[in-house]
C-alpha cells in the first residue's frame, strides 16, 4: 500500500551508507531516443486522460488506466520511462520542457548528481567539488537555480556553472523553494537527527537561520514571500506537522484530524493548497481552503505519497513509493483521486511544464538505478 514517507527514507538512506568522495557528476550522457519531447495538447484541454494499453484501439476503458471523460483526443496520453543510465534521483524542477533539472546521487560511492534535460537528451552537469547527496531543486529562472541536500550542502547555478554556497553547518536540507532570487527558503534539521528542525533563508547575499521552533521539516512551498507553508514530522504531542509564514512569523497550523507527516506541498493560491504525506500505516492527502485543512476524497486503494504538483485545481499529480519498491502515480480531477499508474519503482518528486508534459523521478531499490518517467502523447 502507498504508505511511503519520504523523510523516513531519507533517514534510512543516510544511516545505511557512508558518504564517499568522488566526482560530482557521472560521466555519461543519457539519450532520450525512446521518449521524444512531448507535444502540446493542441485541443487546449488541460485535463489529462488515460490511455488504451490493451492495444485494441478503442475507448472501452477495459484496461487498468483511468480513461478521459471527453472526446478531445487527449485520452492517449501515457506515462513512459525515459531512456538513459540515471543516478538515484530525489528532486526535479524546470522552467520549460527543454530546461529541466533533476538532482540526486550516484552509486557506488553516494556521489551526488545533477542532471539536465534540453528537450532531447539528459546529461550530467559538472558541479565542482560538491560531493553530497542532493534532495531538492528549485529556481527562479534557468540562470538562478538552487539545490540542497545532505550535510549542509547548498549549490547554486548561475546559468553557466554550479558552485557551493556557504550556509549553516551540521544540518541536512530536504527542500528548497523561493519567492524570488533574493527570498529563498530551505528546510530540514540537524544532521544528528535531533527531534527539531530548522528553516534557513537566503536574502540574495547570505543564508541565515530563521527564528522558529519547528518539528523536523521535509517540505517547503508558498505563493509569495508572505504566504509560505512548511511541513515535517508529527510532534510527540500530535501537533504541528505544518507551519505557516506570514512574512513576519512562522506559526503552527491546525491540520484538523490529520496526524501524519507532511512531505510535499503544491497549490494554486493561499486558499487552494494540497499537502501530501501520512504515517507508517497510511498515506494521506489533505487540502487547505484558506481557513482550514481537510482530508481529501480518494477513490484509489491508497492515497498519499512523496510529492504533489499540478497545472490547475482539477489537474493535480502525486507520486509515491516505499522501501518495498512499490511506486505509483495518482491524479486528481477536481473531484477525487485515482491511480494513473502502479507497480512502478519508487518515485520521489514530480514537476511539469504543462498538463501534458510532466516529469516524475525516483529510483529502483533493487538495482540502485535512477528512473525518470514522462507524461505526454505516446511516441
Amino acid at each position: 500500500m502507498n504508505l511511503r514517507i519520504r523523510l523516513a527514507l531519507l533517514y534510512l538512506a543516510i544511516l545505511a551508507v557512508a558518504v564517499a568522495a568522488g566526482a560530482c557528476a557521472p560521466q555519461h550522457q543519457a539519450g532520450d531516443d525512446d521518449a521524444a519531447p512531448a507535444a502540446e495538447d493542441d485541443d487546449n484541454d488541460a485535463s489529462p486522460g488515460g490511455y488504451d494499453d490493451d492495444n485494441d484501439n478503442d475507448d472501452d476503458n477495459d484496461d487498468a488506466s483511468p480513461a478521459d471523460d471527453d472526446d478531445d483526443n487527449d485520452d492517449d496520453f501515457v506515462w513512459s520511462p525515459m531512456s538513459g543510465d540515471f543516478p538515484d534521483l530525489w528532486g526535479v524542477w524546470g522552467t520549460s520542457h527543454d530546461d529541466v533539472f533533476a538532482v540526486g546521487r550516484t552509486y557506488p560511492g553516494d556521489v551526488e548528481a545533477i542532471m539536465h534535460y534540453d528537450g532531447s537528451n539528459w546529461s550530467a552537469m559538472p558541479c565542482g567539488d560538491v560531493r553530497q547527496t542532493l534532495y531538492s531543486v528549485w529556481g527562479s529562472s534557468s540562470s538562478d537555480v538552487f539545490a540542497v541536500g545532505y550535510l549542509s550542502t547548498v549549490v547554486h547555478y548561475d546559468g553557466s556553472s554550479w558552485s557551493a554556497m556557504a550556509n549553516l553547518r551540521n544540518y541536512d536540507w530536504y527542500s528548497v523553494w523561493g519567492a524570488s532570487p533574493t527570498d529563498v527558503y530551505a528546510v530540514g534539521g540537524p544532521h544528528a537527527n535531533l527531534p527539531f528542525g530548522a528553516i534557513m533563508h537566503y536574502d540574495g547575499n547570505a543564508w541565515s537561520l530563521m527564528p522558529a521552533v519547528p518539528p523536523y521539516l521535509s517540505a517547503v512551498w508558498g505563493t509569495s514571500g508572505s504566504d509560505i507553508f512548511a511541513g515535517g514530522v508529527v510532534l510527540d504531542n500530535g501537533e504541528g506537522p505544518i507551519l505557516h509564514y506570514n512574512g513576519l512569523f512562522w506559526r503552527p497550523m491546525r491540520a484538523g484530524t490529520f496526524l501524519g507527516n507532511v512531505v510535499g506541498f503544491w497549490g494554486m493560491s493561499h486558499s487552494d493548497v494540497f499537502a501530501i504525506g501520512g504515517n507508517s500505516q497510511n498515506g494521506a492527502i489533505i487540502h487547505y481552503d484558506g481557513s482550514s485543512w481537510s482530508a481529501m476524497q480518494c477513490d484509489a486503494p491508497a492515497c498519499g505519497g512523496n510529492a504533489v504538483w499540478g497545472a490547475s485545481h482539477s489537474d493535480v499529480f502525486a507520486v509515491a513509493g516505499d522501501s518495498n519498491n512499490y511506486g505509483a502515480i495518482l491524479h486528481y480531477d477536481g473531484s477525487s483521486w485515482s491511480v494513473m499508474e502502479s507497480g512502478l519503482p519508487v518515485l520521489f518528486n514530480v514537476w511539469g511544464a504543462s498538463p501534458s508534459d510532466v516529469f516524475a523521478v525516483g529510483f529502483d531499490f533493487f538495482s540502485d538505478a535512477g528512473v525518470i518517467y514522462h507524461y505526454g502523447p505516446p511516441q
